[in-house]
């Protein structure tokens, strides 16, 4: 590793990898905490605790479809759902930059107010800071805290069997096409908002009428494709998809095209992946089709045996043909959330 933290160290790719392990775990590694779930199981089994973390740093604050505060709270809950939790309690912890106008700063806490009043959630404790002038930056960390839906699954990517079927609940990479375009000014946001959003009313009803849920994990840093790679590794299978299946929107693709990016690497604030058992696929596909979240859900590939020691994600194109996909090196985007 270089002896200074550069830009690649947080975009999830291999050097983010490296360093956690690196540094991070080398350091506190316990069974919970290299276990590299969303969320940790983190209370003893007469009162178990599920317990997430996530900091924000999105430029601008204000987005199309959003803002920092819309998008903290959404992370969170969305983390705590992947790992089978109804979201309970959060902190606040706000980072202002100086001279940051008061209007701004109260849009994106109303954001979160509106959020965590719809879903019954209680901000239980925070802090604020205030560093010198930064160009209006406001920096957002908080802490989730939620209750197991069931205290018999956890949903953990380790759960993907051979014979499951994979399902994407919406198409991918609006959020980070569309903060792209408009920090760019390209115009294509006007058309392409971002998917932030909380996904509690999607898939709560889902965890308590299914039980062929096995896995869930919500695509943000790294995008689909760093989720498809976490199944395969984590589950020690290969994931075999199809490409042509994923939902992306023709603008999306087309902006993508044009500019050189993979849609699969693309951040996403409002879509969770899951891996479903084959019976219950096409039932639990319908439950979604039925919620605004979750009308182009769509399943795009399936879980089979491994063919070594170490799960791949493997790609299948339209013409058929089948790549091994690897987990990029580099600054491939730049860094959006």
């Amino acid at each position: 590793m270089p002896e200074q933290i550069t830009l690649a160290d947080g975009t999830g790719g291999v050097e983010t990898s490296r360093f956690i392990k690196s540094e991070i775990l080398s350091r506190f590694g316990n069974p919970i905490l290299s276990s590299m779930e969303d969320s940790s199981w983190v209370s003893d089994d007469l009162s178990p605790l599920i317990i997430t973390t996530d900091s924000y740093v999105v430029d601008p604050p204000i987005f199309p479809g959003g803002d920092i505060g819309k998008l903290a709270i959404s992370g969170v809950v969305n983390d705590l759902l992947a790992s089978g939790a109804i979201p309970k309690y959060v902190t606040l912890s706000i980072i202002l930059s100086e001279g940051t106008p008061l209007t701004l700063v109260r849009q994106v806490l109303d954001s979160i107010s509106t959020i965590v009043h719809r879903l019954d959630i209680q901000v239980v404790a925070g802090d604020t800071k205030v560093i010198e002038k930064n160009s209006n930056k406001i920096f957002i960390n908080m802490v989730g805290i939620g209750v197991p839906v069931s205290k018999d699954r956890n949903y953990s990517l380790k759960n993907a069997h051979a014979g499951d079927k994979v399902i994407v609940t919406g198409t991918v990479g609006d959020h980070g096409f569309s903060i792209m375009s408009f920090r760019e000014g390209l115009g294509f946001e006007q058309r392409i908002h971002s998917d932030c959003a909380p996904l509690l009313n999607l898939l709560l009803p889902l965890m308590k009428d299914f039980k062929q849920i096995h896995s869930m994990r919500d695509p943000t840093r790294g995008g689909l494709l760093g989720v498809l790679l976490d199944i395969a590794e984590n589950s020690k299978n290969n994931v075999l998809v199809e490409v042509k299946k994923i939902p992306i929107k023709p603008e999306v693709s087309f902006g993508c095209e044009m500019l050189g990016l993979d849609p699969l690497q693309l951040v996403n604030e409002g879509k969770m992946v899951l891996v479903v058992g084959n019976e219950e696929a096409e039932d639990i596909l319908t439950a979604l089709h039925s919620n605004d979240l979750g009308r182009e859900a769509t399943v795009i590939g399936e879980i089979l045996p491994p063919s070594n020691a170490e799960g791949r994600l493997l790609l299948r194109n339209a013409d058929g043909e089948i790549k091994i996909a690897i987990r990029p090196e580099g600054v491939v985007l730049p860094r959006l959330c």
